[in-house]
């Protein structure tokens, strides 16, 4: 082909004989399917007018011409084809029954529409893929001009329902136009409790994809149910709100519109076992916080939510501490396989975490903060990890029922441990809290060895331990002692969730839980009595 000839590609009133050429290798049908697909004017009309190519020769899937030309937008094309007599404007394909209407609304294109349902009278309720009419497609897409074409006809259904009895409503609410939405309810006045097959209703699928401003609207309207529940699980909105995360709207059902937050729906789950099992710690927060939530509710299998916030692909610790030390939930028979969260639980189901406590207010707690008031709480208290206990800071515990009454006598902790007086000062001392060193008859406080735990801990070092214990009269300082007077470290009394917080020292075990390399050093225990008559 000459310079002159490949030059004529570009020019447009050369481009039917072009056509003419290709006609000799290529059936007309499949360059008229080609043209219209691809939005070439002047082909198309060379051989519909010209050529008289067959308007309704169907291609794969059995899509006519304007099928294509409606699914591609190309206006011009279209006219070009319904302008011809013999075009079939509801011509069906071959797998979905759609027919070009269906591909035009799907597509968004507005000149289309109007032209085959105003100027070709073309069927608005006409049935397609998965039973879905053209206003199916339009509210799906989130075509709002087309929606309000479509409605706007005096025979369209804005209730049919597909195979699946979702209504155009159902699709809007899906995609989240909340123009649509508006216009189905508020203009067209489509029910707005309308059931699915599963029994989905439009408030279901707007909070399970999380279209706050749709679940408002919907809200709203005077006749909106919002506690319908679905055919199979009875799962309500708010089941779907809390397992897909939307926070908006969770407080917007709970707090504004007043949603029982204790409805159970499948297998028993209330919202908060959704929550808790898909991991949203601000929806826990709202929900355990409602005066109403039943926070040990258990579903058809006795599983309760912190089960759940436990047993989830990857334990969320932030829901478990929260469950567990902010709302006080139960850790007794609950079992999960994910280590770290096994740990957790092994600490609190053994009453170690009192004594993590303990530890950690007297480690890290600023001088003269919460210790007093500590251990005149612990006066009268009874602590013991249980024998299982280790942590990595604690391994082996004394049990201390008074301190006052430890200080005159002289107790056999264990073998390993020098005979020596515990002061008011002694606190629930493990093997590893201090290095090892020989017993020392002067009565100083070793300070090196706090300042080796606490190198080694990642923890800052407190500028001062001392502290005074007031006089507790009245309080029975016996001692609860084992044979051969060991101290007994096999009977336990939980020490009050008041030691969580006490005076201004924040108690965050998870921290001490991170140091599991501290060394296996004995420990040493002070008399700090004799050193005050020293020192006097």
């Amino acid at each position: 082909m000459s310079r002159t000839q490949g030059n004529s590609f570009n020019n447009r009133k050369e481009k039917p004989d072009i056509m003419k050429l290709l006609n000799n290798h290529y059936e007309d049908r499949i360059s008229l399917i080609s043209a219209c697909e691809f939005g070439s004017v002047d082909i198309v009309r060379h051989l519909v007018i010209d050529k008289h190519c067959d308007v309704n020769a169907k291609g794969r899937n059995g899509y006519t011409p304007l099928h294509y030309a409606c699914e591609k937008g190309h206006f011009e094309i279209v006219k070009i084809l319904t302008n011809r007599p013999q075009c079939n404007n509801e011509a069906e394909d071959n797998n979905f029954n759609d027919r070009p209407l269906h591909k035009a609304c799907e597509s968004g294109n507005v000149d289309i529409v109007c032209h085959l349902v105003i100027d070709k009278h073309c069927d608005v309720n006409a049935k397609g893929r998965h039973g879905y009419t053209p206003l199916h497609y339009a509210c799906e897409k989130g075509h709002f001009e087309v929606v309000k074409i479509l409605t706007n006809h005096p025979q369209c259904n804005t209730e049919a329902e597909d195979n699946s009895n979702h209504r155009p409503l159902h699709k809007a609410c899906t995609s989240g136009n909340v123009d649509i939405v508006c216009h189905l309810v508020i203009d067209k006045h489509c029910d707005v409790n309308a059931k699915s097959r599963n029994g989905y209703t439009p408030l279901h699928f707007a909070c399970e994809k999380g279209h706050f401003e749709v679940v408002k609207i919907l809200t709203n309207h005077p006749q909106c149910n919002n506690e319908a529940e679905d055919n199979y699980f009875n799962d309500r909105p708010l089941h779907k709100a809390c397992e897909s995360g939307n926070v908006d709207i969770v407080c917007h059902l709970v707090i504004d519109k007043h949603c029982d937050v204790n409805a159970k729906g499948r297998n028993g789950y209330t919202p908060l076992h959704k929550a808790c099992e898909s991991g949203h710690f601000e929806i826990v927060k709202i929900l355990t916080n409602h005066s109403q939530c039943n926070i040990e509710a258990e579903d058809e299998y006795n599983r309760r939510p912190l089960h759940c916030a436990l047993n989830k692909r990857s334990s969320d610790m932030n829901i478990v501490n929260y469950l567990v030390e902010v709302k006080g939930c139960n850790t007794q028979g609950i079992t999960t396989y994910d280590r770290k969260a096994s740990s957790y639980l092994h600490i609190h189901q053994s009453s170690g975490i009192a004594l993590l406590r303990v530890v950690k207010c007297i480690l890290t707690g600023p001088p003269g903060a919460g210790k007093s008031t500590l251990k005149k709480r612990l006066l009268n208290q009874s602590l013991d990890t249980g024998p299982s206990l280790s942590t990595g800071v604690i391994d082996a515990a004394v049990q201390v029922n008074s301190f006052r009454k430890l200080s005159q006598h002289n107790a056999v902790v264990t073998t390993e441990w020098k005979e020596q007086e515990l002061d008011e000062e002694a606190v629930l001392i493990s093997k590893k809290l201090l290095p090892t060193s020989k017993a020392s008859d002067e009565c100083t406080r070793p300070t090196t060895p706090l300042e080796t735990l606490h190198e080694s801990a990642g923890i800052p070092q407190p500028t001062s331990v001392d502290e005074t214990v007031e006089s507790s009269e009245g309080i029975d300082l016996s001692p609860t002692t084992s044979q051969q007077g060991n101290v007994d470290v096999s009977t336990s009394s939980p020490v009050c969730r008041e030691a969580a917080a006490i005076d201004t020292v924040v108690i965050d075990e998870s921290s001490i839980m991170e140091h599991e390399n501290i060394p296996n050093l004995p420990a040493k225990i002070v008399n700090c009595e004799e050193e005050e008559s020293n020192t006097k």
